[in-house]
């Protein structure tokens, strides 16, 4: 009896192919989350929302967006730097994701503003003990270095399907409330309602034509 063998050392082969199935599932992670805090970006929380309205659609309950702006955030920016901000902003992470449901989805969407969706909602005063929750977290100061920073957020909410029928509008909308939060004093919330687009337009249209009338010199 006699046998014939051919061999052949893959092992680097096997190593390129996991290190470009490695580099793939980066990118698609890197495509949909946010790459400071590991968070679902833009994206990825446009996709959520467009399912959570469908969901919506067929069993009859309520989506919430809250739209959470931390309050003064630049000035620690500012004065200690990104590199403290940015831990801030993953503590803050870390917090506000052990206070809400497993079901819920928190995105952060750029700088220090976040979007909480809510979903499975019956009745709007269910949103007020999660607000509650969330304004726990700031209970305790975040500590940066042996530096605390005491902190608070301003949170802006829309329903669906009562204040919008879409993502983008929803976002809009719950932005718009959290804007209105800051004017009454920050650290606080309110819900979306018409007068605020409105009075929004009206103050974009008032800053252009101030800057027409400064163009001309009137």
């Amino acid at each position: 009896v006699a046998y014939i063998v051919s061999a052949r050392d893959i092992t680097e082969k096997k190593i390129n192919e996991e290190r470009l199935i490695a580099s793939e599932k980066e990118l698609e992670f890197l495509a949909h989350n946010d790459s400071l805090t590991g968070l679902p970006n833009r994206i990825l929380l446009h996709d959520r929302i467009t399912h959570a309205i469908a969901n919506s659609a067929r069993s009859g309950l309520m989506v919430a967006l809250c739209f959470i702006d931390l309050d003064n955030f630049k000035k620690i920016n500012d004065s200690f730097g990104h590199s403290y901000g940015d831990e801030i902003l993953k503590q803050f992470s870390d917090r506000i994701g052990e206070v809400i449901r497993v079901c819920d989805t928190l995105s952060r969407i750029g700088g220090d503003e976040f979007i909480l969706l809510v979903e499975n909602i019956e009745e709007m005063n269910e949103i007020d003990p999660i607000i509650t929750k969330i304004q726990t977290i700031f209970n305790e100061p975040f500590l940066v270095k042996e530096q605390k920073f005491f902190l608070s957020a301003s949170i802006g909410i829309s329903l669906y399907p009562e204040h919008g029928l879409e993502s983008e509008t929803l976002i809009k909308n719950a932005d718009a409330a959290m804007y209105k939060a800051k004017d009454a004093g920050k650290n606080t919330y309110a819900f979306y309602t018409l007068d605020m687009t409105i009075a929004s337009y009206e103050r974009i249209g008032m800053e252009n034509a101030l800057r027409e009338a400064i163009s001309a010199k009137q």
